[in-house]
């Protein structure tokens, strides 16, 4: 299994690397955007990179497209969650 971590600037200023290989396998842009996203509003931090296997592969920064995604993403959620849906309903 492939570890997966992400290296985030706390609101104190520190820098911490957080496994987060539990929640997820791989990653992929889409999936960075979003965690940089929710991890801002919830005043976390700002999320600067992930790594796989120690291999660093992210932009420090979100791409207009990726906020594009993110907006589109979270519209397809709100519907759902509209229609009564959950999360335990996707497995």
């Amino acid at each position: 299994m492939a570890t997966v971590t992400v290296q985030i600037k706390r609101p104190a200023g520190n820098i911490e690397t957080v496994d987060i290989s539990k929640h997820y396998m791989t990653m992929t842009a889409e999936t960075f955007a979003i965690i940089v996203k929710n991890t801002a509003e919830a005043g976390r931090g700002q999320v600067l990179s992930y790594s796989v296997d120690g291999a660093i592969s992210a932009e420090r920064t979100i791409s207009a497209e990726q906020k594009a995604e993110i907006a589109d993403y979270d519209k397809k959620c709100a519907w759902f969650k509209q229609q009564g849906f959950s999360a335990s309903d996707v497995s």
